[in-house]
């Protein structure tokens, strides 16, 4: 009887040892299994907003980039705009002073196509002014070179009639008036020459 009952007290103590080890694995299976699967969330999720912030970054700069773009082509053609503007005024009024505004427009065009049409077009325009200058330079020294030769010859002509009134205040009819007068032989030039005292028509009248 005392052997059966050692028996019994032994497998009792056996399953008593079971207790814990099924506590234990319930409690891997419970806790373990779902703070793994947590942490495998939130690694997850982490890295899908990592994902989102840098393609809403890489948007905002690609957003940013394209806004410069196009606020600089808007600048660019409101320069050549300008530009363009400015050599028209030129073309109608071919001064000095729109030639260096319009310079001074193109100067700040960028696309180096544009400027060099507008270059063109002021280069054309220059050669037209300077044309005109030379040829103005040209009609004002031939109008003072008239002027002159007009005052010379106006010169030359008072010279001429107040040798004239000079001469027929002392007119001589012949050569016995001159001599009478005492001014024989008269040369030309001089006050009462005249054709008919020089027959010989040597400048010297009157000279025999």
């Amino acid at each position: 009887m005392a052997k059966v009952k050692g028996k019994k007290k032994k497998e009792s103590g056996c399953f008593g040892c079971l207790g814990p080890l099924l506590v234990a694995g319930v409690a891997v299976t419970l806790f373990g299994g779902n703070g793994e699967s947590k942490d495998e969330t939130t690694s997850s999720s982490s890295k899908t907003k990592v994902e989102q912030v840098s393609s809403s970054s890489q948007a905002l700069a690609a957003d940013y980039k394209q806004k410069q773009e196009e606020a600089k082509k808007a600048e660019e053609e409101r320069l050549i705009s300008e530009g363009d503007q400015a050599i028209q005024t030129l073309e109608n009024d071919q001064t000095l002073e729109n030639l260096q505004s319009a310079q001074d427009a193109i100067n700040k065009i960028t696309n180096d196509e544009q400027r060099a049409n507008f270059q063109s077009r002021i280069e054309s325009v220059e050669k037209n002014i300077a044309q005109r200058a030379e040829e103005a330079r040209q009609a004002e020294e031939a109008r003072i070179a008239a002027e002159q030769e007009a005052q010379r010859q106006a010169e030359i002509a008072a010279q001429q009639a107040a040798q004239q009134a000079e001469n027929q205040s002392a007119y001589y009819p012949n050569c016995s008036a001159a001599k009478a007068a005492g001014a024989a032989p008269v040369y030309q030039g001089q006050p009462g020459y005249g054709k008919h005292l020089d027959r010989d028509g040597d400048g010297v009248g009157c000279e025999k």
